[in-house]
């Protein structure tokens, strides 16, 4: 009897060490390519609250995600009309929703090339493929589409656009030297690039929203305060964001 007794003592001690040592499920966040960066780099580490998982992608494909089930508790859009639409369809929290930045356009080369002086520039020879993020679910995609119809002969537009998934796609575009120009996120800018002017397109409002597990709902909310602290909107800023709008009353 003794050992028997022995042996369920070990079984129940190893049971509960095994629940002590297994980690918790973490607080997942869907965040526009745009935004997953900065959190990765400024806001993980200073996060508290348990494991966190940041899941990136472009706007619209994450929402589709998260409309068909996906666990994620936090979604970061590029903009504001994604995050309506998933509010609609009662796959979040319509009281969570809040504008934590505004997006900016840039316009990119490959290292060593030169940059155009103007969009209209882009008809030049030296530009055969132009890339931009998926316009039909990517909300930065759906900018740059609008800045360049604005610019750019419709014709020679329609013989050199190539499509990334998201803007970090996009990038990678014109890195590799796939692409002889980009238009991506200004937050993505690392070297020499042309800005793009905010009035040639629809503003880009980020907004965030909580889409939590019960579970996870406070931790979301946390997540979400974290984000509109003043600290946070610093770096947000150093990294090529705008500052939201302001609330009005």
């Amino acid at each position: 009897m003794k050992r028997l007794s022995a042996v369920i003592s070990a079984v129940l001690m190893a049971s509960v060490m095994s629940c002590k040592t297994t980690p918790a499920e973490p607080l997942r966040v869907a965040a526009a390519a745009d935004v997953a960066a900065v959190l990765e780099a400024k806001l993980k580490p200073r996060w508290t609250h348990g494991p966190l998982e940041i899941i990136s992608g472009s706007s619209g494909l994450l929402a589709k995600q998260i409309e068909e089930g996906a666990p994620y508790d936090v979604f970061l859009s590029a903009d504001q009309d994604t995050v309506d639409q998933l509010l609609k369809s009662g796959s979040c929290k319509s009281a969570s929703r809040v504008q934590y930045a505004q997006g900016a356009l840039a316009l990119v080369v490959p290292e060593g090339s030169e940059l155009p002086l103007t969009l209209a520039d882009l008809e030049k020879e030296r530009f055969q493929k132009i890339a931009i993020a998926n316009p039909q679910h990517a909300p930065y995609g759906k900018a740059a589409l609008a800045v360049l119809e604005k610019n750019v002969n419709a014709g020679v537009l329609a013989q050199r656009l190539v499509f990334g998934e998201n803007v970090s796609q996009t990038l990678q575009l014109v890195r590799s030297g796939n692409a002889d120009a980009a238009i991506i996120a200004r937050s993505l800018v690392k070297g020499p690039s042309l800005a793009i002017d905010q009035s040639g397109h629809l503003p880009l409002k980020q907004t965030a929203v909580s889409c939590a597990r019960e579970a996870h709902s406070g931790d979301a909310d946390q997540f979400l305060k974290l984000i509109m602290s003043a600290e946070f909107q610093k770096e947000l800023l150093s990294s090529g964001f705008l500052a939201p709008e302001a609330k009005t009353e």
